[in-house]
């Protein structure tokens, strides 16, 4: 019996041994709270696990005041400065465990204190390094503090100052500046270019080609045949009846050397209260020669404005002394052509087609509905184009006048806009004459078959004329005609 509880004291001391060595918390978890870490005198330094706001975390507290950095070095930048700490401390041999960061503030004076507003930048890692802080041309005051996990902040450094540098000779040279960014800057009376020859693009407060005060983007190809570049202009400029409209212009390069500007221009533009053409917005194609006047063609258009309706216009400038012009307008309420004549003008509304020049149809009909009607004036005619030709007279036979006024009207044929041939005129014949051929009418006037007509003849009754289909005019008296002339006139026949 007493070895027995001897051997169970060993064992009892064997298990408390291995009880108290064993980690207390292999096999346990957090279950929706956290752990507080407490140091010896009883602060909380961290709670891990669930955090207030809901999340899950390591949440350092209430931790120790970390070091002084070292002072920075300070060096002046093109429109900054360059702010350096090399990782070193002030009281410190090494960055405390729990650092954070090390905050670079800069301020006016040398007593200014570190805030929200004075903090520029950070330096994330405890080794030091760089920060480039832009700023305006005055002297400024840098300080550094360092800030823990915990956010505690430091003690700050004594403030070093600094000036940025303005730009040099350096700076400005061919390639020294590239890839940046510039924002809420404005460049007055200079030029901003690409390139200074070749192929680039120029930006310039007043145009370059032509000397006026209007900002222009020139764009230059860099070919050979380019005598000028092509342009893009912003102007307030007269236009049409309007003088001051505001205008966009986008002109062509020009490749042969016949002075003047450019072959052609895309003008883009606003509205023109109180013009003909008026309009919210307007554009214009353009080509022009040499002198920009005469040879110009040019399409314009303009939206309406609710008072003015739409329009475009066609404008073609003849190369005249005077200049004078064709255009081709077109409205919501009217088509009209004038040409550079002045007189030729031609225009279509909702009442009707007016025409004031001569109207000629080549190789078609022209037709008329059932309804319809083609009304002339008092005095006006529908013509072919046809003239009245002479007929050609026997020997012994002729015209008895010249056609000139106060005389008898030659012996004529004329072909006639409804399809027929008239025969006009009054022929003299020999005193006593009572039958025979007196002439022949031209080729392509005679009828298909022969044709008989009563004409008057003097001194004699019951004359007949007999138009053949050979061409032969013959007359026929059953008594001489003693005055010695036959009338012609009202013989009309078909051609087909």
């Amino acid at each position: 019996m007493a070895e027995n509880i001897g051997w169970r004291m060993a064992a009892l001391e064997l298990r408390l041994q291995r009880l108290e060595s064993s980690p207390r918390l292999q096999h346990s978890s957090i279950e929706n709270g956290a752990v507080n870490v407490y140091d010896g005198s009883g602060s909380l330094r961290a709670v891990i696990g669930q955090q207030g706001d809901g999340t899950t975390a390591v949440n350092v507290t209430n931790g120790p005041v970390p070091p002084t950095p070292a002072k920075p070095a300070v060096t002046p930048a093109l429109a900054a400065l360059t702010v350096s700490w090399d990782g070193t401390w002030q009281g410190a041999v090494a960055a405390p465990l729990d650092f954070s960061r090390v905050e670079v503030h800069v301020g006016t004076n040398a007593t200014f204190v570190p805030s929200a507003a004075t903090l520029v930048g950070t330096i994330e890692t405890p080794q030091g390094g760089p920060v480039t802080v832009p700023l305006g041309y005055a002297q400024w005051w840098v300080r550094l503090r360092a800030r823990t996990t915990a956010g505690v902040a430091g003690p700050v450094t004594t403030a070093v100052s600094g000036t940025p540098r303005r730009a040099d000779g350096p700076d400005l040279e061919a390639n020294a500046i590239n890839g940046f960014t510039l924002t809420g800057v404005t460049v007055t009376g200079s030029t901003v270019q690409t390139g200074t020859s070749g192929r680039r693009v120029t930006l310039t407060p007043n145009d370059p080609l032509t000397g006026d005060p209007n900002p222009a983007v020139t764009l230059y190809s860099g070919a050979a045949a380019e005598k000028a570049p092509a342009q893009f202009t912003a102007a307030v400029a007269p236009v049409d009846d309007s003088p001051a409209t505001p205008v966009t212009t986008l002109s062509s390069p020009r490749i042969a050397d016949t002075g003047g500007t450019h072959v052609s221009t895309l003008l883009l533009g606003g509205g023109k209260p109180g013009s003909a053409y008026s309009g919210v917005a307007r554009f214009m194609l353009r080509a022009s020669g040499a002198t920009g006047l005469n040879g110009e063609a040019s399409i314009a258009g303009s939206a309406g404005d609710g008072d003015t309706e739409g329009m475009v216009r066609l404008f073609v400038r003849a190369k005249a002394n005077p200049a004078k012009h064709g255009m081709v307008y077109i409205d919501p309420a009217l088509f009209q052509v004038d040409l550079a004549d002045g007189s030729s003008l031609s225009y279509a509304t909702g009442s009707g087609l007016y025409i004031n020049s001569p109207v000629k149809i080549s190789g078609g009909d022209l037709t008329v509905g059932p309804s319809a009607n083609i009304v002339l004036g008092a005095f006006s005619k529908i013509t072919n184009g046809e003239t009245w030709t002479d007929i050609t007279f026997k020997p012994t036979f002729g015209n008895l006048g010249d056609g000139t006024p106060g005389s008898w009207r030659k012996v004529q044929v004329k072909k006639q806009t409804d399809g027929t041939v008239a025969l006009r005129g009054v022929a003299s014949v020999p005193g006593g004459f009572t039958s025979g051929v007196i002439g022949t009418l031209p080729s392509g006037y005679a009828p298909v078959v022969d044709e008989i007509f009563r004409p008057a003849a003097g001194g004699a009754a019951g004359v007949i004329v007999f138009i053949h289909r050979d061409g032969r005019i013959e007359v026929v008296s059953s008594s001489p005609i003693s005055d010695g002339f036959v009338s012609l006139s009202r013989c009309v026949w078909d051609l087909g």
